[in-house]
């Protein structure tokens, strides 16, 4: 044709090297002249071994973000990769209380367009977020924070499908998953959506063994502002962008997966994605790429390489996949649709996929639990919801319903549908896992019967884990209606029955003899887990010690470890450290002696909790938890064991004050339970303890954002009211209190006062916290007056609960001392210490309420203007307080030193003491920045200008 470009021009064109206007002036010709054309789809060198001229810029590094930074309000958790547009973190979504990855934008490169970058990845989620279908990435939310970038996606955290091709595979198996994904593919089509970056690493597993196909990151819209080659022709969509970002001969994506018109920079439609996927199937059918070009030759010279004859592929498949390996698109099948239609199996041969579970699955259905197994599997391992249904069933969730409406309580409604999803969410994980485990072994035969057993084994102790936490359910009072919702979501895991490794390890079964005894204190064990899981300490040290002497009686040492482990949990929460700890070294020694790593590690981070955390003595926590590590280290893998040990280690590190270090220890904690399940309670838990490390830290805005991821948690799995949902909300009032928020912790504490009471009843003790909590707001405000009433109320409730004599009593009267001695009622505030005094008298004299009652006296003392007098209390004050550790800000120990300064001042030669004094108090109360003792800050303030010490 006459006019027709050079073959240079032509190639600086594909290589979208022209300036605009001559390249507009050659899309137009060759848009209306085939020869051309034709031209153009041979004209670039597109072989393999010259892919790498395809070039990108370099990646630029941008600032890492650590973890708990906030991105919106999403909480950073960690970083789980990294490509050339941007980085991906897993983040925490504290308003929806779900686990998401975090995608940010790099930084642009210099000289880049930043707006471009931007809409590019805005676009990816806005694509994306067209397609709803089980095999694509779903994205929850797309924005910008300070001018990045960033979109909240589906967390995947079964690997890639790279990761996954690295075991050996039937062509059977990488046929199920590449048709998986090929649907998401088409799906995305359908919706007009062109990926053009399909590989490996962008096919991602959820935990659910469902394969996603994600990073839309080169996706465009057909249509949207093409140049209608004939050679791909371009579907229309009202789905188009306001301008084009690829302009035309641009070359994206990866080289190795790319089909020829888009390494020569042409258009692009579902076709090209459909060479692309083909690639990705030859590869991990036959591990190697299809073909084999001379370098330098155009696609017409390619030859498709002959499949290995030592791997099993039929025909049928060898042709589907040459039809979509085909170097012009033309030649290719129609659409994605028609290409996975020749990918099935050709019918004579294919098995029917049907329900056949039985009666009793349609029982399960009331909770949900559907799936679709083979007629093999469900001839050979159709039992597993069946025997679900015997303890899970409409009937027995209908008797639990009535059994919790007849405790009485105000939430048993509520209640009762929250435990009602945790134990769904047991019993349909656990007949998942029986019917898989069952199928390993009898259908995929890639698992020894010897395995079975053992995996059956361990499913049927959680089996009996969940009737006992049942059998309690069903005859609750108040206190374990309570406490339901979260028991249900503390049944022991079901990972570990899934986990060959520690399923084999070397512990001696039972003898004959003994099963009979060790079947018995088994039981037992179950049902001390199940009253400790309700909340029921007491009743649940009992039973733990009668499961003890059970265990000790069977002679068995695995079971008399489990139970004296769980004797010590007990004795721990009901106050017995001394007991406790004794306890536990005996398990360990049970432990060690039967060969029970796995236990003796989780004993040994649980006594080094114990004597950490809650016994300040460091050196022997560090020690114990040393050889927790290094045992669990041993082990390998077992990343629920190392969360806890991480966790434990975090609160040891808290309570001496290593904050960093604790705030980091927390964070690895969660990390980890994120990736083993980032939906359950034990997240809540991690995310509760890090904003109580963040908040000592002195990082209050990321405490906040733990705080309330913590609460979504807890609200979504145990409902609004229940327990540790108070708990959270508690701590995120405090957090306000140090923030100066007053009136917003004011609005939670009464919401929580308002849910206890009608839960609970007013004159329940945890009432008591509450209302007590509400005169705290108004005391650090200076409203005196008003809290008073706040605080009488809390202590007449806990002389009601507790009796006459009781420490907590003994708080309450000396908190109100103060309000009375802060209104100038010194008579009335003597007459409360005198009713407090009369109670720790038969106290040992390091109790904790007797640093209070010293403070408080002293005070008092003060204000008479007895300052001698008051010396001795105050002096006694800080000496009980010393070493101290772990607090936020030492609220107790900064009055003692304040008053211990005002009292100090009369007498000369102590002035310059009286005055380091306040300004350690001072300090101690402004500690983190706080702002919930800026009154009492202003005070010592004024004071130390009014009393210069003289020079």
């Amino acid at each position: 044709m006459p006019g027709c470009p050079e073959n240079g021009l032509l190639k600086s064109f594909v290589q979208g090297a022209l300036p605009d206007e001559a390249r507009t002036e050659v899309e137009r010709h060759v848009r209306d002249c085939p020869a051309c054309r034709g031209s153009v789809e041979i004209i670039k060198p597109v072989v393999v071994e010259t892919a790498p001229t395809v070039r990108r810029p370099p990646i630029k590094e941008t600032v890492r973000l650590s973890r708990g930074s906030p991105v919106g309000r999403y909480l950073v958790i960690d970083q789980l990769g990294e490509g050339g547009m941007g980085v991906v973190y897993s983040a925490f979504d504290p308003g929806l209380g779900r686990s998401v990855a975090l995608k940010l934008m790099r930084e642009p490169q210099p000289g880049a367009d930043p707006d471009d970058a931007r809409a590019r990845l805005l676009r990816e989620g806005q694509a994306i977020a067209q397609v709803s279908h089980p095999n694509v990435v779903a994205v929850h939310d797309i924005g910008t924070v300070d001018g990045q970038v960033f979109l909240a996606m589906e967390l995947l955290e079964g690997g890639t499908l790279r990761e996954w091709l690295k075991k050996p595979r039937s062509w059977r198996e990488v046929l199920a998953v590449f048709t998986a994904a090929g649907q998401g593919l088409a799906a995305a089509h359908r919706a007009a959506l062109i990926h053009r970056d399909f590989k490996p690493e962008n096919v991602l597993f959820g935990k659910d063994g469902r394969p996603r196909v994600t990073d839309f990151g080169l996706a465009r819209y057909a249509g949207a502002e093409a140049v209608p080659l004939s050679i791909v022709p371009v579907a229309s969509t009202p789905l188009k962008p306001r301008r084009r970002i690829t302009q035309p001969g641009t070359v994206m994506g990866t080289p190795w997966y790319m089909a020829p018109e888009q390494l020569a920079g042409l258009e692009t439609d579902a076709r090209t994605d459909q060479y692309s996927f083909c690639v990705v199937l030859w590869e991990a059918l036959f591990r190697s790429l299809p073909y084999s070009p001379p370098p330098g030759a155009p696609p017409p010279e390619w030859r498709l390489n002959e499949p290995p004859k030592d791997i099993a592929c039929p025909a049928w498949l060898r042709r589907a996949l040459q039809r979509g390996l085909n170097v012009v698109p033309s030649q290719r099948f129609p659409s994605t649709d028609e290409l996975l239609a020749a990918l099935e199996i050709p019918r004579r041969r294919r098995r029917k996929w049907a329900l056949g579970i039985g009666a009793a699955t349609v029982a399960l259905a009331a909770v949900g639990f559907a799936g679709a197994v083979s007629q093999r599997s469900a001839r050979l391992c159709a039992g597993a919801a069946a025997e679900a249904a015997q303890d899970w069933n409409p009937a027995s969730q209908e008797q639990l319903h009535k059994a919790f409406l007849a405790s009485g309580r105000a939430d048993s409604e509520d209640s009762f549908t929250f435990t009602r999803r945790g134990l769904d969410a047991f019993f349909i994980g656990w007949a998942a896992m029986r019917q898989e485990a069952c199928e390993a072994t009898r259908v995929r035969g890639v698992q020894s019967d010897g395995m079975l057993g053992l995996r059956m084994a361990c499913l049927d102790r959680r089996r009996a884990e969940a009737r006992a936490l049942l059998a309690l359910l069903s005859r609750p009072d108040a206190e374990v209606v309570a406490g339901a919702a979260q028991a249900a979501r503390s049944l022991p895991s079901l990972r570990s029955c899934a986990d060959l490794e520690l399923l084999t390890a070397k512990v001696a079964p039972p003898t004959a003899e003994q099963h009979p005894k060790v079947d018995e204190a088994s039981r037992q064990v179950d049902q001390a887990r199940a009253l400790f899981a309700a909340g029921k300490y007491k009743d649940g040290l009992a039973a733990a010690g009668t499961a003890v002497g059970a265990a000790a009686a069977s002679g068995y040492l695995p079971v008399q470890a489990e139970a004296r482990l769980l004797l010590g949990r007990l004795q721990e929460h009901t106050g017995d450290l001394k007991g406790a700890e004794a306890t536990l070294l005996r398990a360990l020694a049970d432990a060690e002696a039967s060969g029970q790593d796995e236990l003796a590690a989780g004993g040994m981070g649980q006594l080094a909790r114990l004597l950490g955390a809650r016994q300040l003595r460091f050196g022997e926590a560090h020690a114990w938890g040393a050889l927790a590590e290094a045992k669990a280290q041993r082990q390998g893998g077992q990343d629920q064991l190392r969360a806890e040990l991480l966790r434990a280690q975090a609160l040891v590190l808290e309570a001496e004050q290593h904050l960093p270090e604790a705030v980091e220890g927390h964070r690895r904690a969660l990390a980890l339970r994120q990736r083993l399940d980032p939906e359950s309670l034990e997240i809540s838990q991690s995310l509760h303890e890090l904003a109580s490390a963040l908040r000592s830290n002195c990082q209050p805005h990321e405490a906040l954002a733990a705080y309330e991821g913590a609460l979504a948690v807890r609200e979504k799995l145990l409902g609004p009211d229940s327990d540790l949902a108070a708990v959270t909300r508690n701590g995120l009032a405090n957090l306000l209190m140090s923030l100066g928020r007053f009136e917003e912790a004011l609005q939670i504490y009464r919401r929580v006062q308002g849910t206890l009471e009608r839960v609970l009843g007013p004159q329940h003790f945890r009432v008591a916290v509450a209302t007590a909590n509400i005169g705290v707001v108004y005391y650090a405000q200076g409203r005196f007056a008003e809290a008073l009433p706040y605080f009488e109320r809390a202590a007449a409730i806990r002389e009601a609960a507790f009796g006459k004599e009781s420490p907590k009593v003994a708080d309450s009267w000396c908190d109100l001392s103060e309000l009375l001695i802060e209104l100038g009622r010194y008579p009335e505030a003597k007459a409360k210490l005198e009713q407090a005094r009369a109670i720790l008298d038969k106290l040992p004299a390091d109790h904790p309420s007797q640093v209070e009652y010293a403070t408080q006296l002293g005070k008092l003392l003060v204000a008479q203007g007895s300052f001698r007098e008051a010396v001795e209390p105050l002096e006694r004050a800080l000496k009980a307080g010393e070493g101290k550790k772990g607090m936020k800000v030492d609220a107790t120990g900064a009055r003692a030193r304040f008053l211990l300064a005002k009292a100090l001042w009369s007498t000369p030669r102590e002035r310059a003491r009286a005055q380091e004094l306040a300004r350690q108090a001072r300090e101690s109360y402004s500690r983190c920045g706080s702002q919930e003792f800026r009154y009492s800050q202003a005070e010592i303030d004024a004071w130390l200008a009014a009393h210069p010490v003289a020079p």
